[in-house]
């Protein structure tokens, strides 16, 4: 964000200076002590507070020993590894009436593998035994199995919605935000976008637990449809890259012709459009068609 806006306002190679990714420094480990020609090992978790790309270039092992009046140091070269770090997952509150979390209990007039009843017929060679009727099969004389209705389909629609409106425009100068960045801490350009877009991952995992077939849909750009904890996490990477649009305090609120035309597809989908905006630029049709969801 801050590179970003450094772009506009000086020359290319000032800039590409300027916004040049900080060097940050983490504590991975400590070992107390590692005896002459001995070996030790360690495990760490590190939990990372901001959603976003971090780049791994190298190690650097330092030691006070023997006096500890000096730090000697030593960096040691890594292959350059990439680490995406994916918004904080929470839990959905199932009582929420504006998320309706039951998709896929109510059967339909389908042939599925629901529970509930939807016919009888004679037995066929590749019918499961578990599926016979034992009581049907002796009223008619003949194998019966039974037929069950599959349930509604759990099929999803997550919008993410990037316009942050007017109102979330940090008020913090460019100057003040480099300094921040150049320090190690993370620049978080809108604190309620990192809210939706967490929301937003909630309702990836939920639906993805649920066996739902999902796609995330960021403004005009859409994902396909999946499932399984790949297709999951291929959601969630997108969603950890994502940045927040502010647009201009004058320009007045128009239709989404995005939205409009996601709307127009007949994938029989139920969309959640997770925004901080509520239905600002909406049309009346969209609002009816779309469960939104804000923080």
């Amino acid at each position: 964000m801050v590179a970003h806006e450094l772009d506009a306002m000086l020359p290319g190679w000032i800039a590409s200076r300027l916004g040049r990714p900080p060097l940050v420094r983490r504590i991975l480990n400590h070992f107390v002590h590692v005896g002459a020609r001995q070996t030790a090992e360690g495990k760490n978790n590190h939990i990372f507070p901001n959603r976003g790309r971090l780049m791994i270039r190298d190690f650097e092992l330092s030691t006070k020993f023997p006096f500890g009046f000096f730090r000697h140091r030593r960096r040691l070269p890594a292959r350059e590894a990439e680490l995406v770090v994916f918004p904080k997952i929470n839990s959905l509150d199932p009582g929420d009436a504006s998320i309706p979390l039951d998709l896929g209990s109510v059967a339909s007039s389908k042939r599925g593998l629901g529970r509930d009843l939807l016919s009888l017929r004679g037995y066929q060679p590749q019918d499961e035994p578990r599926h016979i009727d034992w009581k049907a099969t002796a009223r008619t004389q003949q194998l019966t199995v039974r037929e069950f209705a599959a349930e509604d389909e759990k099929r999803v629609s997550i919008i993410l919605d990037t316009d942050m409106g007017e109102k979330a425009v940090e008020k913090t100068s460019v100057r003040e935000r480099l300094a921040t960045e150049q320090s190690g801490v993370s620049v978080v350009a809108s604190e309620q976008y990192e809210r939706i877009a967490s929301l937003a991952a909630s309702l990836l995992s939920h639906f993805s637990l649920e066996n739902a077939e999902f796609r995330l849909i960021i403004d005009g750009d859409a994902g396909e449809f999946g499932t399984g904890r790949p297709h999951l996490y291929d959601s969630l990477r997108r969603l950890a890259l994502t940045e927040p649009r502010f647009p201009s305090k004058t320009a007045p609120p128009e239709p989404d012709p995005d939205i409009e035309r996601i709307l127009n597809e007949s994938d029989d989908s139920h969309r959640f459009f997770v925004t901080a905006n509520g239905g600002r630029g909406l049309s009346a049709e969209a609002l009816q068609r779309l469960k939104i969801i804000g923080v």
